[in-house]
């Protein structure tokens, strides 16, 4: 028994794991923080409206980050679609992507996305909105 308990922890703790969280915040007056300590902000009377994209890469220590970099793909609600590149400064990283202003109101945000982590071409972890598909464009005759 006591070689089954040890084969199980060796299991579960001997491998790394590469890990990237997304989430979707929306940016309007009620994401400044002087609507939750209640004290003046100039920036009330016209708050950005818009969303973030807050990504967090958690990656295998032993990862060559120089040779590492981030590629999100993003679709937005008109259909418009962008591919952005990252380069992670550390193995623990977070970066946000913002759609504010006039692209929020021309694209009306974010619909989907795909976050991959690239090591030297080759993926070594993807993570994607439930709703992710990949846009078909029509070839010009």
């Amino acid at each position: 028994m006591k070689w089954l308990l040890l084969l199980v922890c060796l299991f579960f703790c001997g491998f790394r794991h590469h890990h990237v969280e997304v989430t979707k915040l929306p940016i309007n007056r009620l994401s400044l923080a002087s609507s939750f300590t209640k004290t003046p902000d100039p920036r009330q009377k016209s708050p950005a409206e818009g969303e973030q994209l807050l990504v967090h890469c958690d990656l295998d220590p032993e990862v060559d980050i120089t040779k590492c970099k981030a590629v999100v793909s993003i679709i937005y609600k008109n259909l418009e679609s962008e591919t952005v590149e990252y380069q992670p400064r550390g193995v623990k990283e977070d970066f946000s992507l913002f759609v504010l202003g006039e692209k929020f109101e021309r694209t009306l945000g974010v619909l989907t996305y795909k976050v991959e982590i690239f090591l030297e071409d080759k993926s070594i972890y993807t993570t994607q909105h439930p709703m992710w598909f990949k846009k078909i464009e029509p070839e010009h005759e």
